[in-house]
């Protein structure tokens, strides 16, 4: 993942199932830590004022016809 020019390595842990029989619904989510990403810079780096850790949730839902 790439945020700010910043590069890592991530693995987000998601779940996929079935919505429709041509759609599927896709849920996960990981916590970063801001400050590791350059994202609070200044007097938003001071975590009394912002937590570092940040919950990322998603849902994308991705439809389709079936290949036979």
């Amino acid at each position: 993942m790439t945020i700010k020019g910043r590069s890592k390595d991530v693995r987000v842990p998601f779940s996929i199932k079935q919505a429709t029989p041509s759609s599927a619904q896709i849920d996960g989510g990981l916590t970063l830590k801001r400050l590791e990403w350059g994202i609070g810079e200044g007097v938003w780096s001071d975590t009394e004022t912002v937590a570092d850790e940040v919950e990322v949730r998603f849902r994308f839902t991705v439809s389709g016809k079936k290949r036979r």
